[in-house]
């Protein structure tokens, strides 16, 4: 099984506002305070308006941090998903040019909903693509390095569940540390 745990925070404006939380990489910056001695990232994370979720597989270090206080929930558990659920996610959809080396960004409807499809099926899901929106798709501008983002809600069917949850705590696609990958599963879908 792959154990994580998950962190809901409501963020207050004071921490907004004291954290200098403008941007995407501020707030990566921020939950990285919980693991100061890491080398590797061990969480991702996804901002809905103000709510703050993290995804974490190492235990918290740091626990001492002021705006940790403000946690609404914090569960460890067994991620073991199987079936068929509705998700929202916020993606990087790109691909690497082969020969210029660059990074390309998909940006018509079609090609995200070719690129979700693809990457579902290398993670262990199907997406429904007749019940699949692109919510909005737009240039977020973070420490001077702008990412090209899609917001991506629909219904999965879970295919190879072994796969789907080990990716899953990983997260989905690229640009982690600017709040993509991170894959909130709303409810399981009849």
């Amino acid at each position: 099984m792959n154990k994580c745990a998950f962190l809901h925070i409501k963020l207050s404006e004071k921490t907004i506002y004291s954290k200098k939380l403008y941007n995407m990489y501020a707030i990566h910056k921020m939950i990285w305070e919980l693991w100061r001695h890491k080398t590797e990232t061990p969480f991702i994370f996804r901002m809905k308006d103000d709510n703050l979720y993290v995804l974490y597989n190492i235990p918290i270090e740091n626990k001492d941090v002021e705006w940790l206080k403000e946690s609404r929930t914090t569960k460890e558990k067994e991620i073991n998903f199987n079936g068929t659920y509705s998700y929202d996610i916020i993606v990087n959809p790109v691909k690497r040019d082969m020969k210029s080396r660059k990074i390309i960004p998909f940006k018509k409807d079609e090609n995200i909903l070719s690129w979700m499809e693809r990457k579902g099926k290398k993670s262990g899901f199907d997406i429904d693509k007749e019940k699949t929106i692109i919510l909005n798709k737009y240039n977020d501008i973070s420490n001077n390095v702008t990412i090209f983002k899609a917001n991506i809600r629909g219904i999965l069917k879970i295919t190879d569940p072994c796969l789907f949850n080990r990716n899953f705590i990983k997260g989905f696609g690229r640009a982690k540390r600017f709040g993509c990958g991170l894959m909130l599963i709303e409810q399981k879908y009849n």
